[in-house]
């Protein structure tokens, strides 16, 4: 639960430019038809003081979604009538980002934390894009090739860089066994950074990770000394 927590917390601070959700008369009177293929791949939902980045992917006659700021949580993903809903979480804490589709590739919403059922919602409205990727595209955060090196060494199950004490920051190692499973590292593709919530508001650099059947998002900062002090892949 202090995960979640933690994620409401970075999601309902106030900031200048929050701006409050008010449906037009065109949104409630329209309902966007979208087919539930349409929405698999990667999200980035912004609006908020961190935003965030989402794959969804097919999970057997449903949806799930990984998110960078629920980590390795998986999230219940749903399209009806017209509107998306993202759901994390359990009865004591569940964490809902959810809105009104305007294209297939396009929705905007809201962030809302139930906590005991009593609901909550983030000052800020928020607005999702389904983005399109290129592996043509440029390394803008500058850490593609960390990256892949962190993540051939995981693969075998010995990463050699200098990561900030246990407890002190966020690591979610990929196990050999499931980089075995996903196969060669076929893409790197910068998409974006995000806040970490550390001390100096650090920002991590986050990609896109093709691998030759499977697809992860990863988020990677190192410091100007060259210690890790955030990683994960979602």
């Amino acid at each position: 639960m202090r995960k979640f927590l933690a994620a409401f917390c970075l999601f309902s601070l106030p900031t200048a430019a929050s701006a409050q959700l008010v449906p037009t008369t065109q949104e409630q009177a329209e309902s966007i038809s979208v087919e539930t293929k349409a929405i698999e791949g990667v999200w980035d939902i912004t609006g908020a003081p961190n935003n965030i980045f989402c794959r969804i992917e097919r999970d057997g006659d449903d949806h799930a979604g990984y998110c960078t700021q629920f980590g390795p949580e998986r999230g219940k993903v749903e399209v009806e009538d017209g509107r998306m809903h993202l759901a994390f979480g359990s009865m004591a804490l569940r964490l809902v980002i959810d809105g009104p589709m305007q294209s297939a590739t396009r929705f905007t919403g809201r962030f809302t934390a139930k906590i005991f059922g009593v609901e909550r919602d983030a000052p800020s409205a928020l607005t999702g894009t389904k983005m399109t990727l290129s592996d043509a595209a440029p390394d803008e955060g500058g850490k593609a090739g960390l990256l892949r090196h962190l993540l051939e060494e995981m693969r075998q199950g010995k990463p050699t860089e200098t990561f900030v004490a246990a407890g002190a920051a966020p690591f979610a190692m990929l196990e050999p066994a499931t980089l075995q499973t996903l196969g060669a590292t076929a893409a790197i593709i910068h998409i974006g950074s995000m806040f970490t919530g550390k001390a100096g508001s650090t920002r991590a650099q986050v990609y896109d990770v093709e691998f030759a059947t499977g697809e992860r998002i990863c988020a990677v900062n190192q410091r100007d000394d060259g210690v890790l002090d955030h990683f994960q892949c979602i």
